[in-house]
């Protein structure tokens, strides 16, 4: 085999365990998130909803993501949905200098949908659009309760880590405000976000460690 098509196939049975790895990482996200709503005051509204960003030749995925609809228990009426978002290229991780692939664990009003435009992607505003506040630089919050935060997906490689860093945060959240909820900032590889002042809608990313 020449050099070339060594690194070819090389480079495919690396992209294939990538994708085997998120595909797993995604079934643990699921059951864990699943089952941490019987914490909360939260239930499911359905089941999870896939969308895949592919990339211009349709050949394979720059990001994937679940959405799951969220019912409030006491009054059963619906209540966003939780999602998480695996972007390993493209404006899914393309914040100012970044070149981590990335986890966004967040709730929104609508399930996340790349052929509609709706997702975690940067630049993430455009002038005239609203604007998240950041908490403790490391959660994006918004009017009437969404918020998101993010992750070095090279970050995640335990049960234990799945626990710190996406289900206890993630019940924190759910069961009290925005505000004094953030993540801790001590997490290793999470997010934190800083305006990039020179460009609207983006974000300047570092890693805590």
């Amino acid at each position: 085999m020449s050099e070339a098509g060594k690194s070819i196939t090389q480079s495919t049975e690396f992209l294939a365990r990538v994708y085997a790895e998120c595909n797993h990482l995604s079934k643990l996200l699921k059951q864990e998130l699943s089952a941490l709503l019987l914490q909360t005051a939260h239930q499911a509204g359905g089941p999870w909803i896939g969308s895949f960003q592919e990339d211009p030749s349709g050949c394979l995925y720059y990001s994937l993501a679940h959405s799951l609809p969220l019912v409030d228990r006491a009054s059963e009426q619906p209540d966003r949905h939780l999602f998480f978002q695996i972007s390993l290229a493209d404006d899914g991780m393309a914040a100012t200098h970044n070149t981590e692939p990335l986890l966004h664990i967040g709730r929104w009003d609508h399930a996340i949908n790349f052929a509609q435009d709706y997702y975690m992607g940067f630049p993430l505003f455009e002038d005239g659009e609203l604007a998240p506040a950041l908490v403790r630089d490391v959660l994006m919050h918004w009017p009437g309760g969404e918020w998101l935060y993010s992750v070095q997906l090279s970050s995640i490689n335990t049960p234990d880590d799945i626990r710190s860093h996406i289900i206890e945060p993630v019940k924190a959240l759910l069961l009290g405000t925005p505000e004094h909820n953030a993540p801790p900032a001590a997490l290793r590889g999470l997010a934190r976000y800083t305006r990039d002042e020179a460009n609207t809608g983006q974000f300047h990313t570092f890693f805590c460690s």
